[in-house]
């Protein structure tokens, strides 16, 4: 493995880490808080 392709390795894990890490945090922050207010709010009218 060329150092280029180490780099290269080490990003897409970095992503993938990060990338997963932040849509689990916000997707779930955001589904709960605007899938909340949604329901509440059409679910009653």
């Amino acid at each position: 493995m060329t150092q280029q392709h180490l780099f290269a390795a080490h990003d897409l894990a970095k992503d993938k880490l990060y990338g997963h890490t932040l849509d689990k945090l916000y997707g779930h922050t955001l589904d709960k808080l605007y899938g909340h207010t949604l329901d509440k709010l059409y679910g009653h009218t």
